[in-house]
Parts: structure tokens; sequence; C-alpha cells
């Protein structure tokens, strides 16, 4: 499987004066790990996909990426190949209903 498959493209949202960066990891399947290529985002989302019409969505925001990683829950390596894992155990505790998702990043928004 090649490396960058299931990454998604940065995707940024203008809010009048502001913007949120947001990275999209899709297409993990069930009990794998999420691959975190950089900490260049406010929002990290990862698209479970755990059957044909099964989906489940998570979201964590850059500061806790970094909490996780200095608390060594999530494996990262610096340097000119960035990249980690976020073990499903971890990501597990961030699952967030879609409607919900939408409505967080409109309060980050304001």
């Amino acid at each position: 499987m090649d490396e960058e498959a299931g990454v998604g493209p940065d995707i940024t949202i203008y809010t009048g004066k502001s913007k949120i960066r947001v990275k999209v990891q899709g297409m993990v399947l069930p009990n794998n790990p999420a691959r975190v290529r950089d900490l260049d985002f406010d929002y990290f989302i990862i698209v479970v996909v755990r059957g044909l019409n099964s989906v489940g969505y998570f979201i964590i925001e850059r500061n806790e990426v970094e909490r996780l990683i200095k608390e060594g829950l999530v494996k990262y390596k610096k340097g000119s190949e960035k990249f980690g894992w976020i073990p499903r155990k971890v990501y597990e505790k961030y699952r967030i209903e879609l409607d919900d998702l939408v409505n967080k990043l409109r309060e980050a928004e304001q």
C-alpha cells in the first residue's frame, strides 16, 4: 500500500478574518492506526470505514495531538520525514457525530 494512501487533502476554511486548517485521514480500516504526516493543522479528522454504510468520525485538535505525543501515546518522528501513528485505542476517545463535527467547526469560526 502506498504510504500516502488514505491521506486526504489539506482543507482551509476561511471565516472572515481568520482561517481554520483541517487535515483529513480518510479510509482508515477498523482496528488500524491513523497516520498523521505533520502538525500543520488546527483540526485532524479521522474517518474510519466500518462497513459499506457505516463510517465513524473522530476529530482531534492540534494541541491535543501535541499533548498525546508528549505523553508518548502517539509515536511521532520529526525531521524531513515527519509522520506519526495515532493508535485506534487513542483516537476512539475522540469519536464525534457528523452533525457535531460541523457544529464544532462552525463554533471555531467565531
